[in-house]
C-alpha cells in the first residue's frame, strides 16, 4: 500500500473483531500523509494484486497518529480496536464432508477459535510447527490413516488438508517433494529442509520470493512409520535430485536451503554438475562449512566412531529440556534420564508443556531418530570444493569472528558471495527478518540469471574419491 498511497506503515496486528463473530483476521493500521483517504476497497484491492490472499488486510484503520513506544517504535499493544471488515470481503465457507468438518472442528479446539472457515489456514490462523505434530498426531488417531507433516504444508487449509487424507493411499512416486507455489513463468526454485527434516520455514519465505518464481520443497524421509531415512548426505541428494528433475528434466537449476538444508543442496549441485548439468544458483541460508562440532567427542569416543554417534533416544530426548527449566523439574527429568526411563521423561515434557500435548512416544522417537541420523550424515560428509558460485546468506543476529562459517577458506573469493541478513540462526527464518531474507534471495537469483556462469566454469570432470587426512 505505501508504494500508491503515500501513508506511513503502522504495523499489522491479529485482532478478533466483533463484526466477524469472533473469527480472527489480520487488521492494518496506518497514518495518512497526504490529504485524499483511498477506500478499504481500493488498499484492498492493490495489496491482493502484489500479495498472496491470506496475507491482505481484512480490516483497514486510519490513524491520526501513530502509539510509539519510548523508544520511538509503534507500540502495537496500544492500537485499537481494527475497524469494520466488510462481510463480503470474509464471506464464511462452512466446511463440507466428513474430513473438512472434522478438521475444521479438530482446528477450533486447538487454535481457540469460534469457527473455521473450509479456506481457513492453519497457519495463518494461528498455528505454527509444534501445533502441527500435535495436530498431525491426533487426525492420525481420528482417520485410521498416518500423513507426512508435509502434507500440511503443501495443503494448509482445511479443504485441501482433507482431499490430501481422501489420496493417502494413492501411489507417490516423489515423496519428499513439496510443491509450495506451482505458478510463475521463471525457472522454480528448490528449498531444501533443516536438520529437523521438515520445510516450514518454505512456506514463511515464498511469499517474499519474486512472484514470479515457482517454488518447490524437500522434505526428509523418516517421520513415518515404516519410512526409512537416507544415512548419507550423498543418497539424500541423489533422491532429491530425482524427483527435481521429474519437475525440471534440464537445467540451470535453483537451489537453495537453510541450515543443513544448504549442505544437501551443495550435494545436489555437484551431482547435477556430474551429470554435466548448470547449476544457476546455489544459496546456502545460514549453513555451516563443517559440522564436526556436532558431537563432543573424546578421543577414546574415535576410536570408536560407530558406538560414540550411534541414536540415544534418553539423550535425544533430554536435549528438550530448556536451558531454564525449573530446577526441580530439571532435576527430576535427569533422575528419569539416568533410570532410562522414557515414558515417565516424555509425561514429564508434556506437563510443563516443553513438548506439545498429543505427540506420543512412538512420533517423537522417530522424529528425535530422523534428526540425530540427519546429524551423523553431516558429521560425516566431506565437502568438495566444486566450481560452483555460492551466494551465503549470514545471520547478522550471531556472535561471530568469521562471517562466513567457514566457506570463505573453502572457496575462492570470486565463487563466494557474503549477504548478511538479520536475526540469529533460527529468526533469520521468521517474521520480520524472513521478509529481507526472501527479497535478498530474489535479488541474488535474479543476479545470477543475468550473469551465467561460463561453460568452462560450470563443468569439472574431476571427482573426489576418497578423502584423506591433510598432508
Amino acid at each position: 500500500a505505501t508504494a500508491a498511497y503515500p501513508a506511513q506503515a503502522g504495523g499489522m496486528r491479529r485482532r478478533t473483531c466483533p463484526s466477524l463473530a469472533g473469527l480472527p483476521h489480520l487488521a492494518s493500521f496506518m497514518h495518512l500523509a497526504r490529504a485524499s483517504v483511498p477506500t478499504s476497497a481500493q488498499l484492498r484491492q492493490h495489496l491482493l494484486a502484489r500479495l498472496p490472499e491470506y496475507m491482505a488486510p481484512a480490516s483497514y484503520t486510519w490513524l491520526e497518529q501513530l502509539p510509539l513506544t519510548a523508544s520511538g517504535k509503534v507500540n502495537r499493544l496500544a492500537l485499537p480496536v481494527p475497524g469494520q471488515v466488510q462481510v463480503e470481503e470474509v464471506t464464511f465457507d462452512a466446511p463440507q464432508g466428513v474430513e473438512e468438518i472434522s478438521i475444521a472442528r479438530l482446528w477450533q479446539d486447538m487454535l481457540n477459535i469460534e469457527r473455521v472457515d473450509r479456506n481457513g489456514n492453519f497457519f495463518t490462523l494461528g498455528g505454527h510447527s509444534l501445533l502441527a505434530v500435535q495436530m498431525i498426531s491426533t487426525v492420525g488417531k481420528l482417520f485410521g490413516t498416518e500423513l507426512p507433516l508435509r502434507q500440511l504444508f503443501a495443503n494448509p487449509t482445511v479443504a485441501k488438508f482433507a482431499e490430501a487424507i481422501r489420496q493417502q493411499s494413492s501411489t507417490n512416486q516423489h515423496p519428499n517433494l513439496v510443491t509450495i507455489r506451482k505458478r510463475g513463468t521463471q525457472r522454480p526454485l528448490f528449498l531444501i529442509h533443516p536438520g529437523e527434516g521438515e520445510i516450514g520455514y518454505a512456506r514463511d519465505i515464498a511469499p517474499w520470493i519474486s512472484s514470479d518464481i515457482p517454488v518447490y520443497g524437500f522434505a526428509a524421509s523418516g517421520l513415518l512409520s515404516g519410512e526409512t531415512p537416507q544415512t548419507t548426505i550423498e543418497d539424500i541428494a541423489s533422491r532429491y535430485v530425482r524427483s527435481m528433475r521429474h519437475v525440471q528434466p534440464q537445467g540451470p537449476y535453483r537451489i537453495a536451503g537453510w541450515s543443513a538444508g544448504g549442505t544437501i543442496g551443495y550435494e545436489m549441485a555437484r551431482q547435477l554438475q556430474a551429470a554435466d548439468q548448470v547449476v544457476e544458483f546455489m544459496g546456502m541460508i545460514d549453513t555451516d562449512f563443517s559440522y564436526l562440532d556436532l558431537f563432543a567427542l573424546s578421543d577414546d569416543d574415535l576410536d570408536d566412531l560407530d558406538r560414540a554417534l550411534a541414536f540415544d533416544e534418553i539423550k535425544s530426548l533430554l536435549a528438550y529440556l530448556p536451558y531454564r527449566a525449573p530446577e526441580e523439574v530439571s532435576n527430576e527429568v535427569k533422575l528419569l534420564a539416568q533410570a532410562r526411563d522414557f515414558d515417565a521423561m516424555l509425561e514429564r515434557m508434556h506437563r510443563h508443556d516443553f513438548i506439545p500435548k498429543g505427540v506420543d512416544g512412538s512420533i517423537l522417537q522417530r522424529h528425535l531418530a530422523l534428526r540425530h541420523t540427519l546429524a551423523v550424515a553431516l558429521y560425516h560428509y566431506v565437502t568438495p570444493q566444486l566450481p560452483l558460485h555460492v551466494t551465503l546468506f549470514s545471520a547478522s543476529g550471531e556472535s561471530r569472528l568469521d562471517p562466513s562459517i567457514g566457506w570463505r577458506g573453502h572457496l575462492p573469493a570470486n565463487l563466494l558471495t557474503l549477504v548478511p541478513v538479520g536475526g540469529t540462526h533460527y529468526s533469520i527464518v521468521e517474521e520480520p527478518n524472513v521478509r529481507d531474507l526472501g527479497r535478498e534471495l530474489s535479488s541474488a537469483i535474479k543476479n545470477a540469471a543475468t550473469n551465467p556462469a561460463s561453460v568452462l566454469e560450470a563443468y569439472q570432470p574431476r571427482v573426489m574419491i576418497q578423502s584423506g587426512q591433510a598432508g
